[in-house]
């Protein structure tokens, strides 16, 4: 129970780079980065604290996303759909939620600090 869980999922005839580093206990991952033809995907993602969850779905072309969570039971979900949507979504707390879904061409940038 106190091991943290990554996975990561990658599809493609294109360039997909993923990273994902995670600190602490409990914490779960994953990257999924589907359908990308002849063009690229970016994922960064990082956990640091205990029981924190992160979800990071990409299908499409030129997505770019850059995930960080500091601190304990926060949960992120990002998806991106279509192409050419960038995220940068950082959570500095204890017990946060954000969930974000693009279509195609979004710029996001959140930075969520609590307690």
């Amino acid at each position: 129970e106190d091991a943290a869980l990554a996975g990561l999922t990658a599809t493609s005839t294109g360039g997909v780079e993923a990273a994902l580093l995670q600190r602490g206990s409990g914490n779960r991952a994953l990257i999924d980065q589907r359908g990308v033809t002849n063009a690229s995907a970016e994922a960064w993602l990082y956990q640091n604290g205990d029981h924190n969850r992160a979800t990071l779905t990409q299908s499409g072309a030129d997505n770019s996303a850059k995930l960080s969570q500091t601190g304990s039971s926060n949960t992120l979900d990002l998806t991106q759909q279509g192409d050419a949507n960038t995220a940068v979504l950082e959570q500095l707390g204890i017990g946060l939620t954000l969930g974000i879904t693009q279509f195609g061409g979004a710029v996001i940038t959140i930075t969520q600090a609590g307690p």
